[in-house]
């Protein structure tokens, strides 16, 4: 029977060790305050779970991640990370925190060598352990997308897409030219008509994924659907400078007949360049913009400069009508503007048993 020498089992033990402390380290790092359901998001009905936390309708044991610093108790700190991450979303554990086993070889080497004269035993596990995390990434990737795509499909576009500089000169003329495509055949026609639908540089067309000329952003498609899609409908963010004087903006809601609303969240998207809400994201500002919020509620607004998403957290159902006023300061030289320019969009809703409610609307009224 083989026996193994007790400083071997030393390091086996320490790098062991390591191992765990950099597990939880990274399950540390990824943790998600209010994520009840551990799906990497926190939706509204897991914020009313904290709230009721906190209140002490609910034990902690009905969702432990409020309880960030393992204290027994949820606070409001932890409440208001666990909206933010609602609005937000969830932090990523990013590629760079990966290699954290990497720092793992040096107490191996170390433990190793004072216990062992022996050189055999310390390069057979060392150099085992760093090329298997390096491996695995760079000869995956680079065989793959080389030889399987060169062979065939490459030759043939390259000497079709040979003639297309001059076809900017073809462009102005329908007819088939053959002073400027040498040595193409008649089918070079073909490759000429297609180009002319791109020789358009100076237009711009939202939703194509790419930024033209006049827009702010452009992120493939015509919708407004913040947090997770952060680029208006138009893709133009107008960011103008005001003149001193504010508006009132007045939300209120409705709900279907026969039905209770205790949590709300609404997108109130304005007409930026004839007004702007004072601050941006998740400033102070921002929130000191809203007032006359339901009573027994927890408040939490992020602007984008375009758009205002507004959550409202309650465990009491909530009196249909006014959410809440919005103050917003006019654009210097702007008309002003219709209640038609805003536009209140209710992105989730929530009952005081935490069901969902759907068919719940909002409007914006300028008082």
């Amino acid at each position: 029977m083989q026996t193994t020498n007790p400083g071997v089992r030393h390091a086996r033990l320490a790098f062991l060790t390591g191992v765990l402390v950099a597990v939880f380290a990274t399950a540390t790092l990824a943790q998600c305050v209010g994520d009840c359901s551990s799906d990497n998001e926190v939706t509204v009905n897991e914020i009313i779970v904290g709230v009721n936390i906190v209140l002490g309708t609910s034990s902690l044991d009905s969702c432990p991640s409020f309880d960030v610093d393992q204290s027994g108790d949820v606070t409001i700190n932890e409440i208001i990370a666990a909206v933010n991450n609602a609005l937000f979303g969830c932090p990523q554990l990013g590629p760079t925190d990966t290699p954290l086993p990497t720092i793992i070889p040096t107490s191996t080497s170390t433990a190793v060598s004072t216990s062992t004269g022996e050189p055999t035993g310390t390069p057979t596990e060392s150099p085992q352990l760093t090329p298997t995390v390096r491996s695995t990434s760079t000869p995956t990737v680079v065989p793959s997308s080389g030889p399987s795509t060169t062979p065939t499909p490459s030759p043939t576009p390259m000497p079709s897409l040979s003639p297309t500089p001059p076809v900017a000169t073809a462009t102005n003329t329908p007819s088939p030219t053959p002073t400027s495509t040498p040595g193409a055949p008649t089918g070079t026609a073909t490759a000429t008509a297609t180009a002319s639908a791109t020789a358009t540089p100076g237009a711009a067309v939202c939703g194509n994924g790419t930024l033209d000329d006049g827009e702010s952003c452009d992120d493939g498609n015509t919708i407004t659907n913040p947090p997770g899609d952060t680029c208006p409908a138009d893709c133009t963010i107008i960011n103008c400078p005001t003149d001193g004087t504010t508006r009132t903006v007045s939300v209120s809601f409705t709900p279907p007949a026969g039905k209770s609303v205790s949590s709300i969240s609404v997108l109130l998207e304005y007409p930026d360049g004839t007004v702007k809400v004072q601050g941006t994201g998740s400033d102070p500002s921002v929130q000191t913009a809203l007032s006359n919020t339901p009573g027994g509620t927890l408040v939490a607004a992020v602007d984008y400069d375009y758009a205002l998403s507004v959550q409202l957290a309650g465990t009491r159902a909530i009196t249909p009508g006014k959410l809440f006023d919005l103050s917003v300061r006019n654009c210097r030289g702007a008309s002003p503007p219709a209640a038609s320019a805003f536009k209140c969009t209710v992105t989730d809703a929530t009952a005081p048993d935490s069901s969902a409610v759907t068919g719940v609307t909002c409007a914006a009224s300028l008082p």
